[in-house]
Parts: structure tokens; C-alpha cells; sequence
């Protein structure tokens, strides 16, 4: 049974990367229909990154180095990382603070330990990008504990999410769901 597992996921793989990685683009997305044409929806947020929050991509995959390198785009303050946390869009994706502006920006707490645990597990793997990942891990981790931190001082308070421009906590308060997860980010220190 264990080959016949291997073999589906492998299959599963393989189709998940047919149907949702963008070669030209190095990134994962979804489709959508429009007039009857299928188009790739290049949103750089967190949709584009589940394949690797999951820990699905291969640790020696170049497809890792390039989520990597578009997930930190070093110097670059209009794409998903920030001195705060990783945002769920980018600033210079078009949908960026759109409409409602509830999934198009901000910084969730819930998505962003699925970041800091899959940074960890590449870097527990051997693999070209394992010191990248490291390095990775512990400034997002750093960033996420030390924003919660200054914004419970602030205000007393965790929240649902953390605003993409300076950090600063929004929506519901007092937020221990999700929010709590900063502990457990405390703990893998």
C-alpha cells in the first residue's frame, strides 16, 4: 500500500504543478473564467505560496528557490514581506487594498506561522536553499514576534490582522484565536 501511496502523491504532484505553476512567471497560481477564457490569475499573494506554506515543494526544487527569492525580494517594499510580516498581497499587485481590503493586503497571523514553519522545515532539509530558509525563518519569525509584541504594549491587545502599510493591529480586538499562534512562534526560538 505504502508504493501505491507514493505513487498517487507523486501523480498529484506532478498534476499540481501542470495545472498551477507558471513557468515564465516562477510562481504558483490559480485560474479563473472570464468571457469564456480560462486565464492565470498572477496575484503575488498568499494563494500563490500554499504549495509551499504546505511544505509540498521539494527542498531541492528550483521552483523553491524561486518562491524564495519572490516571497523576500530583498530591498523590494512592494512585495509580501515587510518589517511587520509577510502581507497577503503584495502593494504593487492591482487588487492590492481593493474592495473590501480584508484579504488584500493585510497581514494575518494564521498564514504567516504556516511561513515561519515551512521556512523552518527547508531548513531542516538538506537542499540548495536550506541557509536561505534558515536566514528567512528567523527574520520572519522575528518580525512577527516583535510587531505582536510592540502592538500588545501599544494597545493591550492581539489582533485579527496587522495592517500591510505600518503593522499596527486592525479589525477584531481582542484577537486570541489565530493571534495566539505567535507563541508557538515564540517557542520554536
Amino acid at each position: 500500500i505504502s508504493k501505491e501511496l507514493d505513487a498517487r502523491a507523486d501523480a498529484l504532484w506532478a498534476a499540481l504543478n501542470e495545472e498551477h505553476w507558471h513557468e515564465a512567471l516562477q510562481m504558483y497560481g490559480d485560474y479563473a473564467v472570464a468571457n469564456g477564457t480560462r486565464h492565470f490569475i498572477q496575484n503575488d499573494g498568499y494563494v500563490a505560496l500554499f504549495p509551499f506554506l504546505l511544505g509540498l515543494v521539494p527542498a531541492k526544487s528550483p521552483k523553491l528557490g524561486a518562491i524564495l527569492t519572490r516571497l523576500r525580494a530583498e530591498g523590494d517594499s512592494r512585495k509580501l514581506w515587510s518589517p511587520w510580516g509577510l502581507r497577503s498581497l503584495a502593494p504593487d499587485d492591482k487588487e492590492f487594498g481593493t474592495k473590501e481590503n480584508y484579504w488584500r493586503g493585510p497581514i494575518w497571523i494564521n498564514i504567516n506561522y504556516l511561513a515561519v514553519r515551512a521556512l523552518q522545515h527547508y531548513a531542516e532539509r538538506a537542499g540548495p536553499y536550506k541557509a536561505q530558509a534558515a536566514a528567512m525563518h528567523k527574520e520572519l519569525r522575528a518580525n512577527l514576534v516583535n510587531n505582536l509584541f510592540a502592538e500588545y504594549k501599544r494597545t493591550g491587545y492581539l489582533w485579527e490582522q496587522y495592517s500591510p502599510t505600518d503593522g499596527k493591529g486592525r479589525r477584531s480586538h481582542p484577537f486570541t484565536g489565530w493571534s495566539a499562534l505567535v507563541v508557538l512562534m515564540m517557542a520554536d526560538g
